[in-house]
């Protein structure tokens, strides 16, 4: 949703297709989470999905800046 809580639709990038195709032997069932590392969060609890995904971020953002450092 935009800031008119309007329904708006976007395109998935191909590199995303990838990524989603990859993550969905994870799925077990509909209602569950694309990225494992989500599977543990309480889905009735947004809060609790906002801190996972944030928790997430932060190490991923942790490998990337390893990752960029022995690449250059």
């Amino acid at each position: 949703m935009n800031k008119n809580e309007k329904l708006i639709s976007l395109k998935i990038p191909d590199k995303a297709k990838n990524i989603l195709t990859f993550y969905k032997k994870y799925k077990t069932t509909n209602t569950d989470f694309v990225f494992p590392f989500l599977q543990e969060s309480n889905p009735n609890n947004p809060y609790d999905v906002f801190v996972k995904n944030l928790n997430f971020n932060d190490l991923f953002n942790t490998h990337l800046k390893e990752t960029a450092k022995n690449v250059t």
